[in-house]
């Protein structure tokens, strides 16, 4: 995997919600769907299990040139 920018609307995101970077990358690297959205962002859902409950992980990303 490349290199990952974060930015601090993602660090924000994260700290509320309680998602670690690891967790990030490994929706990055195993996800369970990729959408393609208009504006060229890309969107990777990952299946979740936080305590007794299954959740979906959406981690928006862009390219960097």
């Amino acid at each position: 995997m490349a290199n990952i920018k974060y930015t601090d609307h993602a660090y924000e995101r994260m700290y509320l919600r309680g998602i670690s970077k690891s967790l990030i990358r490994s929706a990055l690297e195993d996800h369970h769907e990729l959408i393609h959205e208009d504006d060229g962002d890309t969107r990777f859902v990952k299946n979740v299990k936080r305590g007794s409950i299954q959740r979906e992980l959406h981690v928006v990303a862009k390219p960097l040139p």
